[in-house]
């Protein structure tokens, strides 16, 4: 008998799990149920280094750089005069060259159709139906009722169930998990044809010069009043460019109520009058609208076997292009998850410190990203906000994926502490910004300084030693502190004593990862297990779970179960 993985949805988060789990771990069947030909409109396709890391482990680099546009990084619009329609002078950050890993713009639909044809090529099993129900017989042991659009109806069996099924949301409203968020948002978007591709040369542009790559293969942000605009490069699906443009807005700080192509330009025409003029002069492919589109799951993990990945527990803010790489955290989280449970080691507080990382990442990100809105009109303190933010990506977040901190429980742990102790520091540098803003008044686009070069880790090339991630932390610290410094002289010591003692303390830590720990693992540093707190074989390892073969299709048997809603039970909270 086999162990198996049921998969509940035909998303592209479903069909990423099922190829990484399939590649993964081969001797486990992998099953997806999903109904046949349910679209739904996709926010974003931007990547970040995170998620093409993620893809090229799926072996798709070959075919990412034949069918997808090369990416080369984000790139920054701050308006001088926002307020001003005629005004086109904007302070353009961009990476002074090619960033040192690949990133891609994806047409989601076309690498839809890819990663269908893997899964079949890999041996992933689909059923057309959608599950009715969630049920279990015991530990890692669930069955799923399920009907198709005949009405016909049947029983799954599984050791492991992945909910992707997106916004449908179904272990979320089955187990009672889904939480409003405290902080809507609300976007709309088209994709262009025939489009003027030299739309920059219509903006006065006050940036670096730089003769690396052509300024056009980025994702594109303009800032506005509680919004801002993305542009970006597409390969469409008959291989002809198309540009994906659309706008994401906080309700409560933006009154515009956007829900046709005219109202787009009309708010375009108010703020970034070069997007209305682009809009205007394109072929308009197809437009979509989400109105107040953010939520929560309470839970994400479980030691019942169940998970949820991406949109189905969590919505995040497309800014920063982040939630393809919450959703590879997560597919690396599970699959390691499965892969103790095979071998009857894991352990209750691996899955409860792999859910708090995960909650970590996503509420401390989010959280930034929406104070962020409140900023975006002022060009000065959301500069900073752009560079500091980006900086704890390259060298804090994206070495310790690499490494694989992140699927080791002395790694998930670490991370988290550094997720949740680093938000003082930052929010006290956002403070200093806000400080020197309101001394210096009206600032030019040459005043708002490119700090791109310093805040790219221009070392990383890919799978990383875990020996050199300490060197990392260390050099994200000593930049914190210059950058603590340069704002505490701006802002003529504003705060001092506060911003005196964070500056100490981040030199201290420099001095701990660059120095002590240099060139060691963090992993094996007894330091930093006391730090985390995580003890040697003290806990017992939950019981290896019955296989289960999933050729078994079974109709009726639903009484023979117990809800799985009332026995699971919350690890830890969140």
């Amino acid at each position: 008998m086999r162990h198996t993985i049921l998969i509940l949805g035909r998303s592209i988060t479903a069909r990423l799990a099922a190829c990484y789990l399939r590649q993964t771990l081969p001797d486990v069947d992998v099953l997806i149920l999903g109904p046949a030909g349910a679209k739904l409109p996709v926010v974003g396709e931007s990547t970040i280094e995170i998620s093409a890391f993620f893809l090229q482990e799926l072996g798709l680099l070959s075919y990412l750089s034949a069918n997808h546009v090369h990416k080369i990084g984000l790139s920054f619009y701050f308006k001088e005069k926002l307020e001003d329609a005629a005004d086109r002078r904007y302070a353009v950050h961009e990476p002074p060259a090619m960033p040192p890993l690949p990133s891609f713009q994806l047409n989601r639909f076309t690498l839809a159709d890819k990663l269908r044809d893997l899964c079949s090529d890999l041996g992933v099993r689909v059923i057309d139906g959608k599950a009715t129900d969630i049920e279990r017989v015991g530990r890692a042991n669930v069955r799923v009722p399920w009907r198709d659009r005949t009405g016909r109806n049947g029983l799954l069996s599984a050791n492991w169930v992945l909910d992707c099924t997106g916004r449908a949301r179904f272990l979320a409203r089955s187990l009672g998990l889904q939480r409003q968020a405290s902080v809507q948002r609300s976007a709309f978007w088209v994709r262009l044809g025939d489009f003027d591709r030299n739309f920059l040369g219509k903006l006065e542009s006050v940036k670096q010069r730089q003769c690396s790559y052509d300024s056009y293969y980025v994702t594109h942000h303009f800032f506005g009043k509680g919004n801002w605009i993305w542009l970006i490069p597409l390969q469409g699906e008959d291989g002809r460019p198309i540009l994906s443009v659309g706008i994401t807005w906080r309700p409560d700080l933006f009154a515009a109520a956007i829900r046709s192509v005219d109202d787009f330009i009309d708010q375009c025409d108010r703020e970034h009058p070069v997007v209305a003029d682009l809009l205007r002069n394109s072929h308009v492919l197809d437009s979509n609208v989400y109105l107040n589109y953010m939520y929560e799951s309470t839970r994400v993990y479980s030691s019942d076997g169940w998970f949820v990945l991406g949109d189905a527990g969590n919505t995040v803010d497309p800014l920063y292009s982040t939630g393809l790489a919450f959703t590879a955290m997560q597919i690396h989280h599970v699959t390691e998850m499965i892969r103790q449970d095979m071998r009857g080691t894991l352990r209750p507080s691996l899955v409860a410190d792999f859910e708090a990382l995960y909650f970590d990442c996503v509420r401390t990100v989010q959280r930034n990203v929406t104070e962020q809105y409140t900023v975006m009109h002022r060009a000065y303190e959301n500069h900073w906000y752009v560079h500091l933010l980006t900086a704890a990506n390259y060298y804090v977040v994206l070495p310790s994926i690499l490494a694989g901190y992140h699927t080791d429980q002395v790694g998930a742990r670490l991370m988290s502490r550094l997720f949740t102790a680093g938000s003082d520091g930052f929010r006290s540098l956002i403070e200093a910004a806000a400080h020197t803003a309101a001394r210096l008044g009206e600032v030019k686009a040459e005043s708002l300084h490119n700090n791109y070069e310093k805040a790219i880790n221009w070392d990383l090339r890919g799978q990383l030693d875990p020996g050199q991630v300490g060197r990392y932390y260390a050099r994200f610290l000593a930049l914190n502190s210059r950058f603590r410094y340069q704002l505490m002289k701006s802002s003529r010591l504003a705060q001092a004593g506060k911003q005196a003692r964070l500056l100490a303390t981040e030199t201290a830590l420099g001095g701990l990862f660059g120095g002590v720990l240099a060139g060691r693992s963090l992993l094996d540093s007894v330091l930093i297990r006391r730090m985390t707190k995580l003890p040697r074989g003290s806990e017992s390892a939950l019981p290896a779970p019955r296989p289960i073969n999933a050729e078994a299709d079974i109709p009726g048997q639903t009484g023979l179960t117990t809800r799985l809603g009332r026995t699971a039970r919350p690890l830890r909270a969140v």
